[in-house]
């Protein structure tokens, strides 16, 4: 029997929900944290403990999106200041993951500009 295909987790909806502003010259976000999202103003690796807290939530409630680069309060886009993310090994972060989180959790990125 052929195992079922999974949605992919980069979807134009699940794009547009999270990424929706106040208005088209706004780079406020309307979306607010919840279960399934959460707001980071920056990346690091020193700071993939607390990552794999929140994934092991997110996991716990079957996934969730962690989108780096936007301010707390007001929600707002500010991208990233450092080239920390685009240069991250995906091996690392999964090794450091992995270190924390049993089972294994599966887990992608994305950039966006």
């Amino acid at each position: 029997m052929a195992k079922p295909r999974k949605k992919p987790a980069f979807t134009d909806e699940v794009l547009h929900r999270i990424f929706s502003f106040e208005s088209e010259l706004s780079d406020r976000f309307t979306s607010r944290e919840n279960g399934k999202l959460e707001f980071k103003e920056s990346f690091d690796m020193g700071s993939a403990d607390k990552y794999a807290k929140t994934a092991a939530a997110f996991a716990n409630e079957q996934g969730g999106y962690i989108v780096f680069g936007v301010k707390d309060s007001p929600r707002q886009m500010i991208g990233l200041k450092s080239q920390n993310f685009e240069n991250f090994d995906v091996g690392k972060l999964t090794a450091a993951l992995s270190e924390w989180l049993c089972p294994e959790i599966e887990w992608g990125s994305a950039s966006y500009d």
